[in-house]
């Protein structure tokens, strides 16, 4: 029969072992050190891939909230199942960071004159897949 003090062990080893189902946050630095020799280019196309990745962690977040609703609904039959849970915020903080350097991105493309955020990201996804916009294949001055 489990007494109070297992109870209490289980509960210990619980919150010493909850981070054990998530991942380590990849934090995307705000700021550069080859920000200043970037073309524009690089920069829309930086901040394409950027969104892009913020799509998908939004998505890695849902994927990882069911998971948990199975884990917790499994833990009825094995116990250890809730030492799995992903109750980080890993996602939300590196799509935070995704939106800080985006902020830089925006900021670095409006200073020079690269044509405007949204068209220069339009631009750079037209050039990537091989079409035109305004009669460009992508190119910002």
């Amino acid at each position: 029969m489990l007494t109070w003090k297992h109870w209490a062990g289980l509960a210990l080893c619980s919150l010493i072992f909850a981070s054990c189902g998530g991942r380590v946050a990849n934090i995307a630095p705000e700021q550069r050190s080859v920000d200043a020799v970037l073309s524009c280019d690089h920069l829309s196309g930086e901040l394409a891939v950027n969104k892009k990745k913020i799509d998908e962690l939004s998505g890695e977040r849902q994927t990882a909230n069911d998971h948990n609703a199975g884990k917790i609904a499994g833990a009825v039959l094995v116990p250890t199942y809730i030492l799995f849970l992903d109750l980080s915020d890993t996602e939300r903080r590196e799509a935070e960071a995704l939106v800080a350097r985006n902020d830089e991105l925006e900021r670095l493309i409006a200073a020079r004159s690269c044509g405007g955020s949204g068209n220069t990201v339009v631009a750079a996804e037209a050039a990537s897949a091989g079409t035109e916009v305004n009669g460009t294949a992508g190119n910002a001055p």
